[in-house]
C-alpha cells in the first residue's frame, strides 16, 4: 500500500535541490568579510573580503568584489581586485575589469575586456601540458606560453 522510501532516494533530492539553487547579493547591497557556498553564487553589489564557491561565480554587471575568491568556475561582467583563483574556466565578457592576480586552467575572454593583471595557467588542474595562445597580432599563429613571453620581450626592446 505505502512504498518505503529508501536511505539512497533521500540521499539524491537535496544534492539535486542544492545544485539548482543560486545565492544572490543584488545591487545596492555592500558585504565585507567570509563568504563560503557549496553551490552557485551571483553578485550584482559590492563584496569586500574572500569568497570560496564549489559551484559556479557569476560577478554581474554592477557587481563589484575585492579580495580573494575561489571557485570553480567564473564568469565575470563587473569588476575585480585582488587574487582569482578558478580551477577550470574563468570567463570575461566585454565589460569585465580585472586588477590582481589570477589563476585558471581556461580563459575565455570578449573583446572590450579590461585585464591588467598577472595571468598563470594552472596546468596540474587541465589535461593540456602547456598553455596554447592564439596571437591575433602577429597573423593568428599559435604560440606557447613561452614563445609568447619571449615575442612580448622582444617588442618592448625593440
Amino acid at each position: 500500500m505505502f512504498k518505503r522510501n529508501t536511505t539512497t532516494n533521500m540521499a539524491k533530492q537535496p544534492e539535486t535541490m542544492a545544485s539548482a539553487k543560486v545565492n544572490t547579493i543584488v545591487e545596492g547591497t555592500r558585504i565585507e568579510g567570509v563568504i563560503q557556498s557549496e553551490g552557485n553564487f551571483r553578485i550584482d553589489g559590492f563584496v569586500k573580503g574572500e569568497i570560496q564557491i564549489k559551484g559556479k561565480l557569476i560577478i554581474g554587471p554592477s557587481g563589484e568584489v575585492e579580495g580573494r575568491i575561489s571557485c570553480q568556475n567564473a564568469e565575470v561582467e563587473g569588476s575585480f581586485k585582488g587574487v582569482f583563483e578558478v580551477q577550470q574556466l574563468l570567463y570575461l565578457k566585454s565589460t569585465a575589469r580585472i586588477f590582481g592576480d589570477s589563476v585558471f586552467s581556461k580563459l575565455r575572454v570578449e573583446e572590450g575586456a579590461q585585464l591588467e593583471c598577472t595571468c598563470n595557467y594552472n596546468a596540474n588542474a587541465s589535461q593540456a601540458k602547456e598553455a596554447i595562445i592564439k596571437d591575433l597580432k602577429h597573423g593568428g599563429e599559435q604560440r606557447t606560453a613561452q614563445s609568447t613571453e619571449r615575442a612580448a620581450k622582444e617588442e618592448r626592446t625593440a
